[in-house]
């Protein structure tokens, strides 16, 4: 059990480590959610928000590391996360042989970021999406294209991403 406010490097026990609770500083109802968990009564799912690293001194980052930067650089400490961004548990409860169709729906609100002028923005163009269990393993992807003028997005912006799961006969 972790209760920490930045990620450690655990790769020289994760191998001895039958699971890893993290609670990045969880709040004053941090301890009755983390009792849950470790007394069973509470199944934990979660994606980390940032990699956990291999080594001392291998430095934590997130999802927006660009893939040259796991190369080595002269430095004795690999750059490889123990546990890359994205890592953890996705729920959908499955019988065996049992498959499921997973839909999610984005509105363009969730493809905005900062412009130049500093005010968030959804452009036109296209957006390829990944999936996957974590940064470094996204087997899944595909793109769509952004059509329309650009538009500015204020507070006011969807930031939620509704979820169906349909259960398919086998």
């Amino acid at each position: 059990m972790l209760v920490t406010g930045r990620p450690y490097a655990l790769g020289g026990v994760a191998g001895r480590l039958a699971a890893v609770v993290q609670a990045f500083f969880p709040g004053e109802e941090g301890g009755r959610a983390i009792a849950g968990v470790l007394s069973g009564r509470v199944t934990p799912s979660g994606k980390l928000p940032v990699e956990i690293p291999r080594d001392a001194g291998g430095q934590p980052s997130t999802y927006l590391r660009a893939r040259n930067a796991a190369l080595p650089t002269g430095s004795s400490v690999g750059p490889t996360p123990l546990f890359a961004f994205g890592y953890g548990l996705a729920r959908v409860p499955l019988e065996p042989g049992q498959a499921a169709a997973v839909v999610f729906t984005i509105h363009a609100d969730r493809t905005s970021f900062t412009g130049q002028d500093l005010t968030r923005i959804v452009e036109p163009g296209s957006i390829t999406v990944t999936v996957g269990g974590s940064s470094d393993d996204l087997p899944l992807m595909s793109s769509f294209t952004m059509t329309g003028p650009l538009r500015t997005v204020g507070i006011d912006r969807v930031l939620d991403t509704p979820v169906s799961v349909k259960k398919l006969t086998g």
